[in-house]
């Protein structure tokens, strides 16, 4: 099951995809729309000052052309990567003996997946294998 939280996160990123035209939701879709809300991932990462610029999301967003794939989240196609960052976060949460799927996982599901774009983006701004360290830590 979703947390609120992880739900309202992964359907923005819906809103996130077709503001930049896009008709399939990604990865870095999903970091955008985690950035944009109070949520535990963004604490996180704000806690370490790791910069989420929405501006530098925009313009990765912007240059990247992305497939669609075959799964649907809430009537949104998701990219194999964005379906794979979401069996990840599901995978993770049951790992953690976690309920729920939460924005942590999202998170964690990302910095997992190195070649996704998401993750390309949080390496433009933190080293990634120190932030997994710290994501170990705190859940």
């Amino acid at each position: 099951m979703w947390s609120a939280e992880a739900d309202a996160i992964v359907r923005a990123a819906g809103h996130e995809a077709r503001a930049f035209g896009n008709d399939y939701v990604g990865t870095e879709h999903i970091l955008l729309s985690l950035s944009r809300h109070a949520n535990l991932a963004a604490a996180f990462l704000q806690s370490f000052a790791i910069p989420i610029s929405i501006v530098g999301l925009s313009s990765a967003v912007k240059s990247v052309e992305g497939t669609r794939g075959r799964m649907l989240f809430a009537d949104i196609h998701l990219t194999r990567n964005a379906e794979q960052l979401v069996l990840d976060a599901q995978g993770a949460a049951r790992r953690a003996s976690r309920e729920f799927v939460g924005s942590e996982h999202l998170l964690w599901a990302m910095v997992s997946n190195r070649e996704c774009m998401a993750a390309r983006a949080l390496a433009k701004r933190c080293n990634l294998d120190w932030l997994e360290e710290q994501l170990k830590k705190a859940f």
